[in-house]
C-alpha cells in the first residue's frame, strides 16, 4: 500500500469519526430541547472529560510546533489525526455526561424538586 493511499484512507477514517461525533452532539442538543437542566449529573466526569478534551488539543498543537522548529517527530501527523479524534470524543462524552434534563413541564419539574427536598 503506497503512503498516499494510506494517508488517504487515515483522513477518511478520521472525517468519519468526527462527523460522527458531530451528528451525535447535535442529537444530544436537540433532546435538551425545552428542558429544564436541573444540575450537573456527574461533575467528575463531565470536568475530567473536558481537560482530557483540552489536553489534547494542547499536546497536539505543541507537537506540531516542535515538528516544525526543533525536530522531526516520527508519524505527526497521524498522532496528530488521532488526537483530534481523541478531542472530539471526549467532548461529546462531555456533553453527554454534563446534565440531567426533564422532558416535561417546568409544573412538573418544580413539583418534582418539591418533593425530592420534602424527602
Amino acid at each position: 500500500m503506497t503512503t498516499f493511499a494510506l494517508d488517504s484512507a487515515l483522513e477518511a477514517i478520521s472525517a468519519v469519526f468526527l462527523l460522527a461525533a458531530l451528528l451525535y452532539a447535535y442529537r444530544l442538543s436537540k433532546l435538551t430541547k425545552g428542558a429544564e437542566i436541573v444540575a450537573l449529573a456527574k461533575p467528575k466526569s463531565f470536568f475530567g472529560s473536558i481537560l482530557i478534551s483540552f489536553a489534547s488539543l494542547l499536546v497536539m498543537e505543541l507537537m506540531l510546533l516542535l515538528n516544525n522548529l526543533f525536530f522531526s517527530i516520527p508519524y505527526v501527523e497521524e498522532l496528530a489525526r488521532l488526537l483530534i479524534i481523541v478531542t472530539a470524543f471526549f467532548a461529546v462524552f462531555g456533553l453527554y455526561s454534563a446534565v440531567y434534563y426533564y422532558r416535561t413541564s417546568p409544573t412538573k419539574v418544580s413539583a418534582s424538586l418539591e418533593r425530592k427536598e420534602s424527602v
